[in-house]
């Protein structure tokens, strides 16, 4: 829950944000009744300050999203991979 807390307190800058040079994939569900993970506005703005990501909201999904809908999970993530992967 580090992670969290860290978005939460803004504890990372703008600078570490632009440092990340991978191709980027900020997933989160549409509710989150735990707070275990971003909420889509925290997501929202994550996106916002480290440039280019694509931003997936797993609608009708809260904070275990993995055990409530792996499939939804494994659609976005896998069409992610594709497309950010260089044949060889």
């Amino acid at each position: 829950m580090t992670w969290v807390k860290a978005l939460r307190g803004h504890r990372f800058s703008d600078a570490d944000y632009a440092r990340i040079a991978a191709p980027r994939l900020i997933l989160t569900t549409e509710w989150d009744r735990w707070n275990a993970g971003p909420s889509v506005a925290m997501a929202r703005e994550v996106q916002k300050r480290i440039g280019p990501a694509r931003l997936g909201v797993i609608e009708n999904a809260g904070s275990h999203s993995l055990l409530e809908s792996p499939e939804r999970f494994m659609q976005s993530a896998e069409a992610f991979i594709r497309e950010n992967t260089c044949e060889v």
